[in-house]
């Protein structure tokens, strides 16, 4: 079998799939055509330095923000339970320079740069229906504050 053969095989394939999953759509109109893609995110913990201590996960976006809470926990290692996470969706670019503002601004933890990320269970396409800019921060992760009083006994 020539090339040309293979090739015209192979346009005749996928017209054939193209026009079978159009008319499996009209027929199905309420099946939504949906691309699952996935998104590289640049995290932070708040009060860290994002120069040096920003981490990128990937994750699909038709998943929610609870895996998205425990791909992070993952990667923090910090023995903290997933779910006491909070997440803020952000757009801070970071650039090529240290910006010193951004820096004080991230560490003190200004969380009205933010959209709180509190319902677990939308998706991150929610928040992120297509990759971000790869040089910005994405999510502040707040851990949670464990508070210190006396003891009585």
């Amino acid at each position: 079998m020539s090339h040309r053969s293979v090739r015209q095989l192979i346009s005749y394939i996928d017209n054939q799939f193209s026009y079978i999953a159009h008319s499996y759509y009209n027929f199905f109109p309420s099946i939504k055509r949906t691309a699952m893609t996935s998104v590289t995110l640049n995290c932070l913990v708040i009060g860290e330095d994002p120069y040096t201590k920003c981490f990128s996960v990937d994750i699909s976006t038709g998943r929610n923000i609870n895996t998205l809470k425990k791909v992070i926990n993952d990667d923090l290692i910090s023995g903290v339970a997933t779910k006491d996470l909070k997440l803020f969706q952000v757009d801070v670019p970071l650039g090529k320079t240290r910006d010193e503002n951004v820096v004080a601004r991230l560490k003190s933890g200004d969380l009205n740069i933010g959209l709180e990320m509190y319902n677990n269970l939308q998706q991150i396409s929610d928040y992120f229906s297509a990759q971000p800019p790869i040089t910005n921060l994405h999510i502040l992760v707040q851990l949670p504050t464990v508070a210190i009083g006396e003891s009585k006994i």
